[in-house]
């Protein structure tokens, strides 16, 4: 950022090491990525319900395990009380 100062212009400036966060990013990215995968890939059906039983989460095996009668994204925000 330019100034003058006393007549005579000068620059400010700031660095900043982010190295650590950068670092810290990439290895929460890899992180994510094993854990997609993972979750992408289980043989079971994996879900998350909140309290109140509606889906939060449900893995793409549940279409494979429903042979198609039930879609991924069809689940989400539905309640698992109606599947019981």
């Amino acid at each position: 950022m330019p100034i003058t100062w006393r007549g005579k212009s000068y620059s400010i400036g700031i660095d900043r090491d982010i190295t650590e966060r950068t670092l810290a990013e990439q290895a929460l990215r890899e992180r994510e990525q094993k854990y997609r995968n993972i979750f992408e890939n289980v043989q079971d059906v994996y879900y998350e319900a909140s309290i109140d039983g509606t889906i939060l989460e449900v893995s793409p095996s549940i279409e494979t395990m429903s042979k198609g009668q039930y879609q991924r994204n069809d689940l989400i925000g539905k309640s698992a009380k109606r599947f019981l």
